[in-house]
């Protein structure tokens, strides 16, 4: 999986799992996103390429989708630490959750980034 920055801000996910892999762990099985990871990912990776990107998150609306891992406490807390603007669960149904998904953000970012002059 690769989001939409830069190529000289790229970043892969599954890398990125691998590296908080505890020590001692299988390296063999397979790292997934739970809450805090999610909530680890938002508030280390995304806040810092975002903020980086886009200089200043107060004109971000951030949205995710209605997975059980993104509506978990400690994850709604990260994103909500990062970012002022947000829709909330509430404000989205679950049938509604492609209506504006994640992708708008990353739509976004990558708009920006397709424009910026690459030295």
């Amino acid at each position: 999986m690769k989001d939409y920055f830069l190529n000289s801000l790229q970043f892969f996910v599954d890398e990125w799992l691998g590296l908080i892999r505890p020590k001692g762990g299988d390296s063999r099985k397979k790292m997934y996103f739970t809450g805090a990871r999610y909530a680890q990912f938002i508030r280390t990776i995304i806040a810092q390429k975002a903020n980086k990107e886009l200089d200043d998150l107060r004109y971000v609306i951030f949205q995710d989708d209605q997975d059980r891992k993104q509506r978990m406490r400690v994850a709604l807390d990260a994103v909500d630490h990062v970012f002022h603007n947000r829709i909330e669960p509430k404000d989205c149904a679950a049938k509604l959750a492609d209506v504006w998904p994640i992708e708008n953000v990353w739509g976004y970012i990558e708009r920006k980034a397709s424009r910026a002059t690459v030295q």
